[in-house]
């Protein structure tokens, strides 16, 4: 009888001991690192500026969200951002936003969103185009033509881009155009189709 008594007792310390290591926490560590890329800013006409400081960009995470401003060449740097799937915004006054969503950050190593970028490599990076301030005045359509004028804040660039969307519907959207030109550049008061 002692005998079935002690292996009772013996199965139910190893029954407590087991449940016991079963409810442990498991500790697993705070993994921070950083998050590094570059964003670049161009003026209206799509030429690259000199200076890209004054991006302010926000990573928003589950919990908390995160800013930092670009330096003059673009980069930002969050650093010990904590592990996780971000919403990155880039945004400047007088320029357009830029959303990404689904940013893995794993921590630990950095994590780079965006290569330094010039026109000659295939590095990604973030880009950001100022706001049109130049407006179209005075446009006719007479035959067969097209004629306009532009007004510009800015200095006149050599050469111009437009593309041109027809509809019979007001505050239509590009995608739902009746009629879809190309490109035109205008260069020294001339119209090229291209």
């Amino acid at each position: 009888m002692k005998s079935r008594q002690c292996n009772i007792l013996a199965t139910i310390f190893l029954l407590s001991v087991i449940l016991q290591s079963c409810t442990k926490k498991e500790f697993l560590p705070d993994l921070k690192g950083s998050l590094v890329g570059y964003v670049y800013t161009f003026d209206e006409f799509r030429n690259l500026l000199n200076d890209h400081s004054g991006v302010i960009v926000t990573a928003l995470g589950l919990n908390n969200t995160y800013k930092i401003n670009t330096d003059k060449q673009g980069r930002f740097e969050f650093v010990n951002l904590p592990a996780g799937t971000y919403e990155i915004h880039f945004e400047k006054t007088g320029f357009g936003t830029l959303k990404q969503f689904g940013i893995k950050h794993l921590g630990g190593q950095p994590t780079v969103l965006g290569m330094p970028f010039n026109y000659g490599s295939y590095g990604s990076a973030f880009f950001l185009i100022e706001m049109p301030t130049t407006q179209i005045v005075n446009m006719q359509i007479v035959n067969d033509s097209l004629y306009c004028e532009f007004s510009f804040v800015k200095p006149k660039p050599d050469a111009l881009s437009m593309n041109m969307y027809f509809s019979s519907v007001d505050n239509f959207e590009v995608e739902s155009a009746m009629l879809k030109m190309g490109v035109w550049v205008i260069k020294k008061g001339t119209f090229y189709s291209t």
